[in-house]
């Protein structure tokens, strides 16, 4: 059964004049709604894909391709993930739950050790 509707909506609120968002797989559901006159005022575009069809040669390339363009701009802060809440590993329970009740916006983290 498919899941809800999710609208992308803040996505494309958020991407600039000729934008991409690009969407690497789904988990909350396979439909969404989608304000067709701000995406081509915006001249914006929607690219989807999946990987585990994907060979795993493939697979690799992208890996690599990641690393090489992608990695940098994590270390050097161009790029900061939000991060929702950081849990304790001990609270793993309390992260599944926050994840399973979908309300979040940013990651979900386990922190391991000290």
């Amino acid at each position: 059964m498919p899941g809800p509707i999710r609208p992308p909506g803040p996505n494309m609120n958020s991407l600039g004049y000729k934008g991409r968002l690009v969407i690497i797989g789904v988990i909350s559901g396979i439909k969404a709604e989608l304000n067709l006159a701000l995406m081509m005022v915006k001249r914006q575009q929607i690219i989807g894909s999946v990987l585990r069809s994907r060979p795993v040669s493939e697979k690799g390339e992208i890996v690599a391709e990641f690393v090489r363009r992608a990695m940098p701009k994590f270390a050097d802060r161009t790029i900061v993930p939000i991060i929702e809440k950081a849990f304790p590993i001990e609270q793993v329970a309390d992260a599944h739950r926050m994840m399973e009740e979908d309300k979040h916006f940013g990651k979900i983290v386990l922190k391991v050790g000290a």
